[in-house]
């Protein structure tokens, strides 16, 4: 869901978690989309929630897409198919992001 109606109902809700569908993760980039609308309600969930989990399969792993989502110092989690890439470690841990690998 997207748009004015979307953007006026995330207005009133505080959430625990938000689950962020994501076009990229990178160092450089942060989260990132490709879809404008997307991101801008990504942001708004992002905004309104106490923890922000990233979800990313392999294909997302250092990517870089059309627009920021949120920076990575505002993602709690990262859910991935791979592990981390290992030059990764040292920041991911400097900015408190655990990262959840599954099969």
């Amino acid at each position: 869901m997207t748009g004015p109606l979307c953007e006026q109902m995330m207005g009133q809700f505080f959430l625990n978690k938000a689950y962020l569908s994501i076009g990229g993760l990178s160092l450089a980039g942060g989260v990132t989309d490709y879809d404008l609308n997307e991101t801008y309600i990504s942001k708004l969930f992002a905004k309104s929630a106490r923890e922000v989990i990233v979800l990313a399969d392999q294909s997302k792993i250092g990517v870089q897409a059309f627009t920021q989502i949120i920076p990575l110092d505002d993602v709690d989690i990262v859910v991935s198919d791979q592990e981390h890439p290992k030059d990764w470690k040292d920041l991911l841990e400097k900015k408190g992001i655990y990262w959840i690998t599954c099969e």
